[in-house]
């Protein structure tokens, strides 16, 4: 079709050339008049060209529109019928559940399946009701046999107790009787041996021996009685006493001295001391006498008051120098300030210069391709055609960018929505769905920046 068009183009071109070969006998205002109706004619024709092809691209979008719904439709179809066929197969689990349950437990009768919702939700509700039954039958039973089952271990304590008292009783008594019989056996066991002896012994010889040995402790008594022992050891022991408290006292004495002589012996080295501290002052104040001077605008105040003073002039010194300190931070942060908008300033100034000289370029760029053609009314409908050419082929790459970016545009919102794959529907696992729309992000933006080219 194309190549019939060119053609016909040249032809017509050929035909032109040719009747300009011969002789024209109009005159200029003829002459004019056709070439003005020859431009409203072109101007004309290129009006219901852009007119149509406004069409044509209205009719490519709607098309493109229509395409998109039409897939978005049946994908949303494909999720539907598969959510059907989920929701059909729980149904048929839910009712041979039901099915199984009343079978099991013996709940009653049950309709002919399938059963529809509110069918289901009552079997369901027969369901809860008997298990909240068999709950609380449970539960009664649990709190019955743990009555029953707390009410033996207490009989059996109290009678494994009653058990073990009677049993330490028993061995209690086991264990006297046993002593005493021991006790018995010992004392007769005495009583055979002192029977002997008696048997043994003179019972006069013992008698004599009583009565010297009483005439014995009563002279000893008396001789005791005579020399006064008794009175002799008190007193003695009240001379101790009083010594034991002598001796005390004169120890108080001797430690109260002993420490007052370390007392002594450190005030001595405290003095001394002290007298080589002072030395040391005095010299430090000799040395920066000229100094404390020239801080203390030529006063010497005395010893007592030199630190007071130093202190008060050393805290305004300090205040001086914090002030002066933020103020420093204060112009160091305007300069970084002033610098930055200088550095901005430089930068834009920059951006500007490079956006001069590309237009430059490019303006020169074009004025020597206008001076390299020969616009005449020979070459006129060559250069039409190729600038139709050039117009058809750009609006060509200018749609295909378009609609590439059209089709990659809802590939990243579906990906993200349903994690699945937009063309084939296969599941994505976290790894393949950030692959896939980081690859579906750098298709948009080429895309864009095709768009923008082609702008």
């Amino acid at each position: 079709m194309k190549k019939a068009e060119r053609s016909t183009r040249f032809k017509e071109q050929q035909r032109q050339y040719g009747d300009l070969a011969e002789e024209n006998e109009d005159t200029d205002e003829e002459l004019m008049e056709w070439k003005t109706k020859f431009e409203d004619r072109i101007r004309d024709l290129g009006i219901k060209i852009r007119k149509l092809e406004r069409e044509q691209d209205d009719t490519k979008t709607k098309s493109n529109f229509l395409t998109q719904t039409i897939k978005d439709s049946i994908w949303q179809i494909s999720k539907l019928q598969n959510e059907a066929e989920v929701h059909l197969s729980l149904k048929n689990e839910r009712d041979s559940t039901i099915q199984n349950f009343f079978a099991r437990h013996n709940l009653g009768s049950l309709p002919n399946p399938p059963f529809n919702n509110e069918v289901a939700l009552n079997l369901t509700n027969r369901i809860k009701s008997r298990l909240c039954d068999l709950e609380k039958d449970l539960q009664e039973k649990k709190k019955s046999n743990e009555t029953e089952l707390k009410t033996a271990w207490d009989r059996y304590m109290d009678a494994n107790d009653r058990w073990k008292l009677k049993e330490a009783q028993k061995q209690a008594k086991a264990e006297i009787k046993n002593g005493l019989l021991k006790r018995i056996e010992e004392k007769k066991n005495e009583r055979d041996s002192f029977e002997s002896k008696v048997s043994n012994c003179d019972l006069s010889r013992i008698d004599e021996k009583e009565k010297s040995m009483r005439i014995e402790v009563d002279r000893k008594a008396n001789q005791l009685a005579v020399r006064e022992f008794d009175s002799t050891i008190r007193q003695k022991q009240s001379e101790v006493f009083s010594i034991d408290q002598m001796i005390t006292a004169v120890s108080r004495e001797k430690n109260i001295l002993d420490g007052d002589r370390d007392d002594r012996v450190i005030l001595s080295h405290k003095k001394t001391d002290l007298e080589t501290q002072k030395k040391k002052h005095k010299k430090i104040i000799d040395d920066y006498r000229d100094r404390i001077r020239g801080v203390l605008k030529g006063r010497l105040p005395p010893d007592k008051d030199l630190k007071s003073e130093i202190t008060q002039a050393l805290r305004a010194v300090t205040m001086e120098f914090e002030d002066l300190s933020t103020k420093s931070h204060e112009v160091e942060k305007e300069v970084n300030m002033f610098q930055m908008k200088i550095q901005e300033v430089n930068n834009n100034l920059s951006k500007h210069r490079k956006d001069l000289e590309s237009k430059r370029r490019y303006i020169e760029s074009r004025l020597q391709a206008l001076d390299q053609q020969s616009f005449t009314v020979d070459c006129y409908t060559k250069v039409l055609d190729s600038a139709k050419e050039k117009r058809d082929l750009h609006k060509r790459k200018y749609n295909f960018a378009d609609g590439m970016r059209q089709m990659f545009d809802p590939f990243e919102g579906v990906a993200r929505a349903h994690h699945i794959c937009p063309c084939c529907e296969r599941p994505f696992s976290p790894e393949e769905e950030d692959e896939f729309v980081k690859k579906q992000k750098v298709k948009a933006a080429n895309s864009s920046e095709q768009i923008k080219v082609l702008l």
